[in-house]
């Protein structure tokens, strides 16, 4: 009976110490151009009282954590956590590079809003410190999609997912910057103007 015990407590500390660790990314993003930063199932399942935490480290950025939770995408260097991405909840994240740097941009389908609320998208250029959006609150709602290694926008009415109007891929031409002085307010859909 006490070894039954001793394997389970040793069992569980092996899975609680995997869960916790966050091992480094190296990626070819010539070779693979998408890396789906999963969330499991159970996340959906989690008490009001548990937290959903997903950490991630890339090569490109070695002094950097990624930190998705239940609301934010976050970058933690140092002892500093910046917020990234906001949404209620964050559906997906990915990681590509879209611009073609070297370095690859974190790409989440997000909820925002309470009552009346849509999805809509948000990359995060981490290397340049930007953040775009393709979003039309109320008009159009967007989701993302991998398909044969690419990342793809789909673009439905306003809360009709099952009305599929556009796939096409996610590029940061086709979304809109915002500047600094609009990154307090993300939300405001006067500096999300129709990409």
């Amino acid at each position: 009976m006490k070894k039954k015990r001793l394997l389970w407590a040793v069992l569980i500390c092996l899975l609680c110490t995997g869960c916790a660790k966050s091992e480094t990314l190296r990626n070819d993003w010539k070779t693979t151009p998408v890396i789906k930063w999963d969330s499991p199932a159970e996340r959906w399942m989690l008490s009001e009282n548990e937290k959903f935490s997903l950490k991630m480290k890339l090569s490109e950025f070695p002094e950097t954590i990624f930190i998705w939770s239940d609301e934010q995408i976050s970058a933690k260097k140092d002892a500093e956590e910046k917020p990234l991405i906001f949404g209620t909840p964050i559906f997906s994240a990915y990681f590509t590079d879209l611009n073609h740097d070297g370095y690859p941009e974190i790409c989440a389908d997000v909820m925002f809003g309470f009552g009346f609320c849509d999805e809509h998208i948000e990359v995060y250029d981490y290397y340049h410190d930007e953040i775009y959006v393709l979003w039309d609150r109320m008009k159009y709602d967007y989701k993302l999609v991998m398909k044969d290694n690419e990342l793809l926008v789909q673009k439905t009415d306003y809360h009709q997912s099952e009305n599929i109007l556009e796939t096409s891929p996610l590029m940061l031409e086709k979304m809109t910057l915002i500047s600094k002085e609009d990154e307090s307010d993300v939300s405001n859909p006067e500096t999300n103007a129709d990409a």
